[in-house]
This record gives structure tokens, C-alpha cells and sequence, in this order.
């Protein structure tokens, strides 16, 4: 079973907390992610001349504000191609109970050695909390090929729970989408080309799953066809009062989706 999510704030660690008062995790525990994200996301089988696949950049976000909806503010980094590099080994956003969090425990590797999106802690009643990482890449069909993009669920995981006391829903998404395109637009971040998502409502079973998406790239033209796309995971609680909950569901996967498997980078 997996522990709850495990970052620092100033002077505390939160699972060290949970630790010393010998009870359950405190509130909304709700947390999802990959590791080793150069052997989670792959094209798992192509027909044809093949593709390219370039890494662009990584990204994090978290917001814990007042208020029934969470602030899209992303930290970003780009990959530098010509030193082959990351400017930094990790990043992290953190504001009250949401953190994002990404390591590159090497920096000379495109894909990052584990990715979170995390909320730990109480919600207060009509508020939102919300993060969630990012992985963006350009991807380019070759003529006449088809190409199969798989998220392996041996990389991946999720994990909600709340506690008594807790009042609202929560959502654990991961998706696959095109920055090029308008948000409602099909394989816009409203309509992702591939998803696996996971709602809690304050009081429900515990959720632990692995993930999992496929999308196939269908390339019939004499052309390269390029996608500018994010995966992306995500976490967020609405805290609203149970008769609100239906409301809260159509409207928290809505904010969710507007925030904005065997090849490797290189051609088939």
C-alpha cells in the first residue's frame, strides 16, 4: 500500500507528522504521478518509416488559494538541446497543502526520474486546491506511419484517500494532449487525445491504481505531421457541501482538463 505523499514544509516533514501522532494521514491525502518517465512513456509499436520525438520542457504548478477555482501558474524549464541538459536536477511548486514536484536524478537525461502532483492536508469548506507536473514534447509522424504512444502502468500510480471531517471531491487525472490547439478543440487539453482519470468523494474507499493510456498517431499523407504535446498529471480537491457535489464534479473536471509504449527519443 502506498504511504501518503511525503515532501517538507519549513521545519516539519509531513509524513514524520502523520508518524508521531500514530493515526491516520490528516485530512485529503490524494497524490498521482509516474517514476522513470523515459521507460513510462514510449511508443510502444509503429508501422511505417517512423517518427522523431523531441524533448521541449518541463513543467510544475501549485495553488492553494482561497476561492472555488485553481490558478493555472505553471514554473517551467526547458531541456537544452545543444548541452544535452536540464538548467536543474529537480523543481518544485508548493502552496499550502499542493506541491508539484519533478526530479532529474541526471540531468543529461531527457525524462525525469519521478513526477508528482500532490495535495496533503485539510481543504477548507468551498475552497480548491489543485497541481500537477508536465512533460512537453514535439512529436513528428513520418509519412505513412502509424504510431502507437502508450503511458505504462508499471511506471504510474494513484492514490486517494480523506478523512472524517473532509467535505467535497477530489480528482487524479493524467492526460495526453496538443499545445497547438484551442482548448475545446479534439486533442486540446479539454478534449485530450488520450486520459486515465479517478474521482473521491470525502468519505469514500480508499482509490490505489496504476494509470494507464494509449493514443495511435495515424500519419496516411506524403507529409511529416508534427504534434507540439504535453503529458501532463494532475491532482485537485473541491471542498463543497455534498448537495453541490454533482455540480462540483461536471465543473472540477472542466477546470481540470482548461488547466492548461517500445521506441525512444529519435527516429524509427
Amino acid at each position: 500500500m502506498r504511504c501518503a505523499s511525503v515532501f517538507s514544509l519549513p521545519g516539519i516533514s509531513l509524513l514524520g507528522l502523520s508518524s508521531l501522532l500514530a493515526g491516520p494521514a490528516l485530512a485529503w491525502d490524494v497524490s498521482v504521478g509516474t517514476n522513470d518517465l523515459d521507460i513510462g512513456l514510449y511508443v510502444q509499436s509503429w508501422s511505417g518509416p517512423g517518427f522523431t520525438w523531441l524533448t521541449l520542457g518541463e513543467r510544475v504548478r501549485a495553488a492553494d488559494q482561497g476561492g472555488p477555482t485553481v490558478p493555472n501558474n505553471w514554473t517551467t524549464q526547458s531541456w537544452d538541446d545543444l548541452d544535452q541538459s536540464w538548467p536543474a536536477d529537480q523543481m518544485s511548486a508548493i502552496d499550502g497543502v499542493a506541491r508539484g514536484s519533478i526530479y532529474n536524478d541526471d540531468t543529461s537525461i531527457e525524462f525525469w526520474t519521478s513526477g508528482e502532483a500532490a495535495i496533503f492536508g485539510p481543504v477548507a469548506p468551498g475552497d480548491a486546491v489543485g497541481a500537477g507536473v508536465g512533460y512537453d514534447f514535439e512529436f513528428v509522424v513520418l509519412p505513412f506511419t502509424t504510431a502507437n504512444l502508450l503511458l505504462d502502468p508499471s511506471e504510474t500510480y494513484v492514490f486517494m484517500d480523506s478523512q472524517p471531517g473532509d467535505v467535497g471531491i477530489a480528482f487524479a487525472t493524467v492526460k495526453l494532449y496538443s499545445t497547438d490547439l484551442d482548448l475545446n478543440a479534439p486533442g486540446g487539453s479539454n478534449s485530450p487525445w488520450a486520459q486515465d482519470g479517478y474521482t473521491l468523494e470525502a468519505g469514500g474507499p480508499l482509490v490505489e491504481d496504476f494509470p494507464t493510456f494509449t493514443k495511435s498517431f495515424v500519419n496516411n499523407t506524403s507529409s511529416p505531421q508534427t504534434y507540439q504535446l504535453r503529458f501532463e498529471a494532475s491532482a485537485s480537491v473541491f471542498a463543497v457541501p455534498e448537495p453541490q457535489i454533482g455540480a462540483a464534479m461536471a465543473a472540477g473536471l472542466l477546470c481540470l482538463a482548461g488547466l492548461r509504449r517500445s521506441g525512444r527519443p529519435g527516429s524509427a
